[in-house]
């Protein structure tokens, strides 16, 4: 807040633990007037978690403004993409290293 920057946020738990730190990473940007500002890359754990919890955190998701952003080379095949596509959530599409894929 006192250097008025937006933040990226990355996120590699996995599972249950990602999805608790993404909820409250976004209830903080609600709570801070950061909506819209806050983007959380790699949320592998949406893979793996168990379904209800994502069906929960969504409107979480939307109401924060958070932006996500995923990498094709490092995400799992069980990424819920279509899922969080339809239900409204920000989601993306990118590469922060494309010299040194985490997942070759």
């Amino acid at each position: 807040k006192e250097y008025d920057v937006d933040i990226d946020y990355h996120i590699h738990d996995i599972g249950t633990v990602g999805v608790y730190s993404i909820n409250r990473l976004a209830q903080k940007t609600i709570e801070n007037g950061y909506k819209g500002r806050v983007t959380t890359s790699h949320a592998w754990c949406f893979a793996d978690a168990p379904s209800e919890w994502l069906d929960e955190a969504i409107p979480l998701y939307k109401d924060s403004g958070m932006k996500f952003v995923t990498c094709f080379s490092s995400t799992p095949p069980t990424m819920p993409v279509i899922k969080l596509l339809e239900a409204g959530v920000n989601l993306g599409c990118a590469s922060d290293n494309i010299r040194d894929f985490w997942v070759p």
